[in-house]
Order: C-alpha cells, then structure tokens, then sequence
C-alpha cells in the first residue's frame, strides 16, 4: 500500500511505496532530492545519538501501532524518517548541502572532489563571467527616411497653419426670392447679374455672408426643405400645369406665390432644385416676345378670355398641326402616335419626372396614370419591354384597369427575356386580360390574340395539374369568344391567330389535346433541340474548331428529318399560331393638362 509523506523543505505530500526505503526520491514541489530511509526505534536512536552508529541500523525494528478487522497486523503508519546523507561519503549532511552530481546526491566536498577529478587537477571557475556593457545604437539615424519624414511633417505642419490662421473665401448665398422673368434675354434660366435697385431684379440674387452666418443658414434652409418639400413641389407642379393649359394669368399668379414661397432659400435636394430651375424657365417664357405666328387656315381660335397683348403667343391648339406642344406628356403621346418611340420615351419619362416625384400614397390622377401607361408603351415600340414594367406595374398596383395598361403589361411579360416574367405573371396576366374582354361588347381581335398567346406560353411552363387543367379550360372559353364573332369572317372560325374554313377548324378543335396533338407538341419540342444544335455548330465552323463541320453535317441531317416529321404531324393537327411580333397599345385618354 502506497504511503504519503511530506517534503522537508516545501511539506508537499509525496506518494512513495513501501519498498521505496533507501532510495532517491524528487520532490515534485521544489525539486529536491530525498533520500528515504527507515525510521529507527527509540533505543537504536539513543545508541546512534550517543554513539555515532549506522543510521540504519534499525531499519528493520517496526512497530505495530493498530491492528485491521481482518485481524493481520497493520503497516507501519508512522511515515519514514527522513535524513540527507551523502552518497559517497556517507557524512549526514544538511539537506540545503547536498548537491546533484551526475545523478547522486553529495555533499559539497565530494562535488569538488569529482569536479577536480573530472577535470584532472583543474578547478572549475563557477563564478559568472563579468558583466561588459554593449554599445547601443544611435536613437536618431540621419538617413534618407529621415529627411523624408521630416519633410512631409513640415508640409503637414504648415497646411494645418495655413488652414488655421488664413480665412476661408467667403461664401456665396443665392437667393431665389427675387426670382423675375427676364425680358430682354430670352428663355435663359438664370442670370448672374444683380439688377439696380430701380429696374427688375435679376433671377438669382447673389449676397456675400459670412462663413458662421452661411452654415446658420445652410442648416435652416435644410431643415426648411425637409418640412415643405412635398409643398413646394405641388406648387410648382400647379404653376406649371396651368402654364400648360395655356392659363397664363392663373400661371403668373401661382409662379409669383410659389418663388415667394421659397424666397430666400436654397435646397440641396437635387430634384427639387431641377424642379425650381425649370419652372424659372416657364415663368420666364411668359414674357418672351416671339414673332407673331403664321395664320394657318383652319386652326381653331385662342382660348377666349385669356388676357394678353396682340404679340402674345398663341394658345397651343393655335400652333401648326406639326409643332410639338411644350407639355411634355402631350409632346410624348403625339411621338407615340407617329411611332417614334425613342422621341416619346423621352418626353414621357421628363413628364414622369414632374407628374410622379416620391413614394405614391394616395390615388394616381388621370394624367400620372396616363403617362405610366404611356411610357410602358413607349418602352415595347423602342424594343426595351423591361424598362416599361415598373411603370405599368405601378399603374396596375393603383388599381388602373385600362385597356392600354392591361394589355401592354401582358405584352411586356410576353416580349420580356425568358425568366422575367414568373407564372404567377403570366396567371395575373391572363385573368386581367378575360375581364377586359368581357367588358367589351364587341370584338377585341388583338386582346383574343394576347389572351391566346398568354395561355399558349402559360402551357409551356412547368405547371401543376391543377393549373394545367384550368389552362385547358381558359384555352376552350377563349374559342367561344372568339366564336360569338364568326360573323364577321363568314365560313371561317379562329385557330390560334388565323381565320380558317370552319370544317378544318372544327377538326382541330376535336384533334387537340388528343394523341396526335401530343405527338406534334413533342416533335415541335424536338425540333427545336435540334435547331439549337445547328446554331451550336454553326458557331463552332464558324470559330474554326476542329471536326466542327461534320457536326454540322449531322446537325443539319438531323434538322431536316426532324421538320419533315413536324410537317407530316401537321397534315392531321397544324399548330396553332400565336404573337411573335408585338405592337404597343396606345392609350386613347387624353391628358387633363
């Protein structure tokens, strides 16, 4: 059984065992040697204190001090005594004296005597070398790093200096509140020049402050323009529109309140500073003298009571049939209705700038609802469908329930690139376009042509069974439709976008959906991989890679068994033909403005 004893120098608790006696131990405290030996009895402790005996003698003299249940004798419990004596000489020797040499434990004079034997005669110097100080190096080193640091740090230095004691340039202030139409200088939007005291004061007025005053300033015109934006806004957005209505006094009127509603104030906002400077521009083409217009034989008469003098320009309306109004919404539908649809995408998104600013909170008027579906319009004749979405999906969101704006979204989702539009698209698209229809009491070729291709690309989507179902049941209630309108095309009936002979019609009607419908839809499929295949290794020949004209070969032999499979399948059930080019639906409104 182990036993526990305690170190002599540092007491901390060893485990030895029993058969240990006469051996070294290390205390795993301090680190010193131990040397246990068997704890002598108290006569051969008196002999060995007075005699000077074997400090072992009596090693062999235990004690039994207690007696376990089992009835055998005990083990010693008394831990060993512990003594240092010296491995070679066998003095007892203080513990602190002893020494490690080569593994024993000796007294100081038997280390020295192995050290001298060690070293033939020679006595080892233990004392440690005398201290000589290192010369340090320089704590500044006159470099080329140096001078270049010292260099910047004077041209540090002396910006900050300059920036501290030389004053900025005084500040500019422009005030808008003495904003005047110009006379004598055309449609100019601003000017730089400050008028005398006597004659009309310039647009822009500008007063030197100082620095502290101009960012007192700044900070109220911008907390200023945060609160009244929105106002400001509508009031010249008023302005203008009854400029365009040709009301030049109500015009004038809603100009003056308007520029004296911001007197004194400059803005930030870029927007609203656009705002600001073109509606300067309008004011101050009121009191443009143009040279008085040509008499054009049948244009209707100005607007009677609006006041002016005989060199006024005329109301539009007096202008040539050609002439561009400068309503931008009228200038946009008039481009839109010749078809120039790059001019009319431009007007129509300046009159989208002044008709629709911000977030929209509260019910579109005629004329922003207008000009969204316009500009989507726009957007599908310049061959760009997916610029024009965000227009007539905001429309739609109002609840703008047009037949230009329902058709022309169902158009952009069927124009856009594969994957713009989604099938929950297409479905809304289908469902907004069958309202129209039933609100119409006569035909609507071009809405039955959209519904049909709608439907004709919902069907080619991966669809649950359910929506596929409902896609076969729209496909059957657009041919009733469009059969309430076979009179119109005597002996013929609708299939796809074509008028056909009624008979033929009518047996592909009972043909579809069908197996050989199935087949040719998959032989349709087929021809299409393998057109794709052709376009592939077309642009390998093309590239120059290698084996690239036999692929081609095989490509094209593939091709043409493939069309004269699709051309035999449609002897019995010819496909149906749906839109692939689309024209832009034109609103018919007319602006308020």
């Amino acid at each position: 059984m182990a036993k526990f004893i305690k170190c002599p120098t540092c007491a901390t608790p060893i485990e030895v065992s029993p058969q240990a006696m006469g051996q070294i131990v290390k205390c795993p405290g301090c680190g010193k040697g131990i040397k246990l030996v068997a704890k002598k009895s108290a006569a051969s402790s008196g002999q060995s204190s007075a005699g000077g005996g074997n400090p072992g003698a009596g090693a062999a003299s235990h004690s039994e001090t207690m007696r376990s249940f089992m009835g055998e004798p005990a083990i010693n419990d008394d831990p060993p005594r512990l003594d240092t004596t010296c491995a070679r000489c066998g003095n007892s020797v203080d513990e602190a004296d002893l020494v490690d040499d080569e593994g024993e434990l000796v007294c100081k004079e038997c280390a020295i005597a192995s050290a001298a034997e060690r070293s033939d005669g020679a006595m080892e110097d233990y004392a440690p070398a005398p201290y000589v100080p290192s010369k340090r190096g320089s704590l500044i080193n006159l470099n080329a790093m140096f001078f270049f640091f010292c260099f910047f740090a004077l041209l540090l230095g002396g910006s900050q200096a300059y920036l501290r004691f030389v004053p900025l340039p005084e500040a500019k202030k422009v005030s808008q509140g003495s904003l005047a139409p110009i006379r004598s200088q055309g449609p100019s939007a601003f000017a730089t020049t400050t008028a005398a005291p006597s004659e009309t004061p310039s647009p822009i007025d500008l007063v030197p402050t100082s620095q502290a005053t101009e960012i007192a300033q700044e900070k109220a015109d911008a907390e200023w323009e945060q609160a009244n934006k929105d106002a400001i806004t509508m009031r010249f957005n008023k302005a203008n529109q009854a400029l365009a209505e040709g009301k030049k006094d109500d015009a004038e009127a809603l100009y003056k309140e308007a520029f004296s509603f911001i007197e004194g104030r400059k803005f930030k906002d870029p927007l609203l500073s656009s705002t600001v400077a073109t509606a300067a521009k309008l004011w101050d083409s009121l009191h443009i003298r143009p040279a008085p217009p040509a008499v054009v034989e049948g244009n209707p008469p100005a607007a009677p009571g609006a006041p002016g003098t005989p060199a006024s320009p005329p109301t539009e309306g007096a202008a040539s049939p050609t002439a561009l109004s400068s309503n931008p919404l009228i200038a946009g539908l008039q481009k839109l209705n010749e078809k120039d649809y790059d001019a009319a995408a431009r007007f129509l998104e300046e009159a989208r700038r002044r008709l629709i600013y911000g977030p929209v909170t509260t019910a579109l008027t005629s004329d922003q609802a207008l000009v969204l579906v316009a500009k989507a319009a726009a957007d599908i004749g310049r061959g760009k469908p997916e610029d024009g979405r965000p227009a007539v999906d905001l429309a739609y969101k109002n609840n703008i329930r047009t037949r230009a704006a329902v058709l022309n979204r169902a158009i952009i989702y069927l124009a856009s690139a594969p994957g713009h539009a989604s099938i929950k698209d297409f479905i809304d698209a289908v469902e907004s376009v069958r309202r129209t229809l039933d609100a119409e009491p006569t035909s609507d070729e071009l809405g039955a042509n959209v519904l049909g291709t709608l439907l004709d690309h919902l069907g080619s989507m991966n669809l649950n069974p359910a929506t596929r179902t409902d896609v076969v049941t729209r496909q059957k209630a657009l041919d009733g439709y469009n059969d309430r309108f076979i009179t119109e095309h005597e002996g013929k009936m609708k299939w796809g976008v074509e008028w056909l002979p009624a008979d033929d019609v009518k047996r592909y009607r009972l043909l579809k959906g069908s197996v050989q419908d199935a087949a040719l839809s998959q032989l349709n499929r087929e021809l299409e991989l393998v057109k794709a295949k052709v376009i592939t290794a077309q642009k390998s020949v093309d590239r120059g890679v290698s084996d690239a004209g036999k692929q081609l070969e095989a490509a094209n032999a593939a091709l043409k068994v493939a069309q004269e499979k699709v051309d035999n399948a449609k002897q019995a059930v010819p496909a149906q033909q749906w839109l692939e080019k689309f024209e832009p639906v034109i609103p018919e409104e007319s602006p308020k403005s």
